[in-house]
């Protein structure tokens, strides 16, 4: 698993390189560029982070850069597994029928930034928002668990099957309240149950603060 920047440096020169000293062991940057390209900005260059980098000459003609990156994009798909992240950095909008080609293809994930920093910031984002869903999929089975076993409390204390789901389904409500256990009770008698239906419940409700 991998991020593979391929930068069509006559395109973006060295301002597209920005951001790669940011780069960890899992990134790897492939510079194409022909004998034409402006000189390359070694102060840029000497500074990419713990990234691997590699430059890659190909002949001058019309296009040429675009079909190398594209040809070398489909080989870098082909030699990783579905884990790996693509981005080609260039301002030319031709390179999105590439990698759409290629994402409905092989259902990989890719796009094209005019930066190395705007594709890490992607990459970042995107971790996050996994992280997000984990959080709300790990709360929501919380959330369930508690309603269950308040559930599960009140009806051993004989409250009736339809009043203890509605006032399980209340608690479940409640939960990551900062005076969690305050208005859990509160709703409790709200309710109709005792202090001392809290008092059995208290044990369960505080395993969630």
């Amino acid at each position: 698993m991998g991020t593979y920047y391929l930068v069509d440096y006559e395109n973006v020169n060295a301002n597209g390189l920005k951001g790669c000293e940011k780069l960890g062991e899992a990134d790897f940057i492939y510079i194409f560029f022909t004998k034409n390209a402006k000189s390359l900005d070694m102060s840029i260059l000497s500074d990419h982070g713990k990234a691997r980098i590699e430059m890659i000459e190909v002949p001058s003609g019309k296009q040429s850069v675009d079909m190398h990156i594209g040809a070398y994009l489909g080989y870098l798909v082909g030699t990783n597994d579905k884990k790996s992240t693509y981005t080609i950095i260039s301002k030319d909008s031709d390179y999105d029928k590439v990698i759409e080609f290629f994402k409905s293809k092989f259902s990989i994930k890719a796009a094209r930034k005019t930066q190395i920093k705007d594709g890490a910031d992607t990459k970042k984002a995107e971790k996050q928002n996994a992280a997000d869903k984990k959080d709300t999929k790990d709360t929501d089975k919380l959330k369930q668990k508690l309603y269950q076993e308040v559930l599960q409390v009140l009806r051993t204390a004989g409250v009736k099957k339809a009043d203890a789901k509605s006032t399980a389904e209340a608690v479940k409500k409640l939960y990551g309240k900062k005076q969690f256990l305050a208005e859990s009770h509160n709703a409790l008698i709200k309710a109709g149950n005792s202090n001392d239906i809290y008092t059995k419940l208290k044990p369960v409700l505080s395993k969630y603060v």
